[in-house]
């Protein structure tokens, strides 16, 4: 497996290592932790890449659930923080605030390149805290077995169909953490 951080235009390996960051402030180390993918240009350093930066990592062909989270532990709230993954924009124009520092998005990204490439191409100062990508499991489920519904004289949106023994479903080891919960359906089951 081979990891890489890349010019974000020419994609030829880049060092960035020197724009990494460990605030000590955080107690998630995975919060606490950055890399500025677009160093300001405004900020004094002497060993700063100034190059916009991308990441990239070798994985087989195929459908990857991608999380990423972006932010700083620090109180600067200077960035315009913009993440895409292979082209699909998962963190969108999020600028922190003193109540809200960080941002994670989960997104399902298919790669047939054999690479998995971020960049923070659209964003200012765009600083990258983690990645943590699993390959997706795109199979729909299999329908429910041995279920019937109990025909009601209204539907009042907290009936739910009786199983007369339990479906399995599977769920492959997939872990999302910050995937967002979907809203409960108040239509009838169909």
């Amino acid at each position: 497996m081979r990891e890489d951080s890349l010019d974000a235009a020419s994609h030829v390996p880049l060092d960035v290592s020197p724009n990494a960051r460990d605030r000590n402030i955080a107690g998630d180390q995975g919060l606490d932790t950055l890399i500025h993918m677009q160093f300001p240009s405004s900020t004094s350093s002497s060993t700063a890449v100034r190059v916009p930066a991308a990441w990239e990592i070798a994985v087989p062909t195929g459908d990857y659930n991608v999380t990423v989270s972006v932010g700083d532990a620090a109180a600067n709230f200077d960035s315009t923080h913009r993440i895409n993954v292979e082209g699909q924009v998962a963190v969108n124009n999020f600028v922190p605030t003193s109540a809200e520092r960080f941002r994670s998005a989960t997104t399902t990204v298919r790669v047939s390149d054999g690479r998995l490439t971020i960049d923070a191409r659209g964003g200012t100062n765009t600083k990258i805290d983690y990645v943590d990508a699993n390959t997706a499991d795109t199979t729909p489920p299999a329908a429910p077995t041995n279920v019937t519904a109990t025909r009601g004289s209204r539907w009042d949106g907290t009936r739910t169909p009786r199983r007369t023994s339990p479906a399995t479903t599977s769920t492959a080891g997939l872990h999302c953490p910050s995937a967002p919960v979907a809203p409960r359906s108040t239509e009838p089951p169909r």
